[in-house]
């Protein structure tokens, strides 16, 4: 005997196979990922949360990073930059309190209760606003930090350090070389055997 819920789930089921081999969902999908490789393992929300905020402002992202982390690849967010936003995890930890369940302070810093390994005690997490800059927002295509990875007639952007990872990767899993040059602007590069 066939049910209706069994009816229901194969109706959604070919649904979502036709969906599946939609040319729109395929872009779709596409750009998605394209969105992803950009960020710094963010989730799906602070994704959506970067794109919403830079369509709003007419920005294209490329590459986003924290002021902190930009400072420690030597590159300079440009004077007067808005920041995009972005919600970060605070971890929150129980905290001593006196008779009156007042939180104890000693110089102003609040006193945690530890467990028998001497860590604080846990108790919950919150999120917090953090700001964040896109690429275009520094100066770390002039500085050389970031570099713009041009394929198929489009151009990314990447660090230099992901570029690096990137190439030693490719040079010891296939055993070749990769160095750059500049070639001619309808050659995208090419391969030499030796």
């Amino acid at each position: 005997m066939v049910t209706k819920e069994v009816l229901n789930i194969e109706k959604d089921l070919e649904e979502l196979i036709s969906k599946l081999d939609d040319k729109e969902t395929e872009n779709i999908v596409k750009e998605f990922y394209k969105s992803v490789a950009k960020f710094n393992n963010y989730s799906f929300n602070n994704i959506w949360l970067l794109t919403t905020q830079a369509k709003q402002r007419g920005i294209n992202l490329s590459y986003v990073a924290s002021f902190k982390e930009w400072s420690q690849m030597e590159v300079m967010v440009n004077k007067g930059r808005k920041a995009l936003n972005i919600f970060a995890p605070k971890q929150n930890y129980e905290i001593k309190r006196d008779e009156e369940n007042k939180p104890i302070l000693i110089d102003g810093k609040y006193q945690y209760v530890l467990d028998e390994n001497n860590q604080k005690i846990k108790t919950s997490v919150s999120f917090l606003l953090v700001p964040v800059f896109d690429a275009s927002q520094t100066n770390a295509l002039e500085n050389g930090k970031i570099k713009m990875l041009s394929y198929r007639n489009q151009d990314e952007t990447i660090s230099v350090e992901m570029l690096d990872d990137l190439y030693k990767e490719v040079e010891s899993k296939y055993n070749i070389k990769i160095e750059e040059k500049k070639l001619e602007p309808n050659l995208g590069g090419y391969y030499q055997k030796n």
